[in-house]
C-alpha cells in the first residue's frame, strides 16, 4: 500500500543501455510482478508503464 492507502500498481527499475537516434534503448523491470522487458524507444517504455498504471490489459507489454 502506498501513502494514500491505495495498492501500488507500478514500481519500475529502468536500465538505459544505449542512446541512439534521439531516443533510448534498454530494459525495464516491473517489480510488482517480477517481470522484465526490453524497450526500443522512450515512447515504447512510457506506453508499457502507462498500460500498467492505467490497468490496460490489452496494451500491457509485460505478458
Amino acid at each position: 500500500m502506498d501513502k494514500v492507502g491505495k495498492k501500488s500498481r507500478g514500481t519500475f527499475v529502468v536500465e538505459v543501455l544505449d542512446c541512439q537516434n534521439g531516443t533510448m534503448q534498454g530494459t525495464v523491470f516491473w517489480a510488482n510482478k517480477q517481470k522484465k522487458k526490453s524497450f526500443r524507444s522512450a515512447l515504447e517504455l512510457l506506453e508499457m508503464m502507462g498500460a500498467v498504471v492505467g490497468n490496460d490489459e490489452e496494451k500491457r507489454g509485460f505478458r
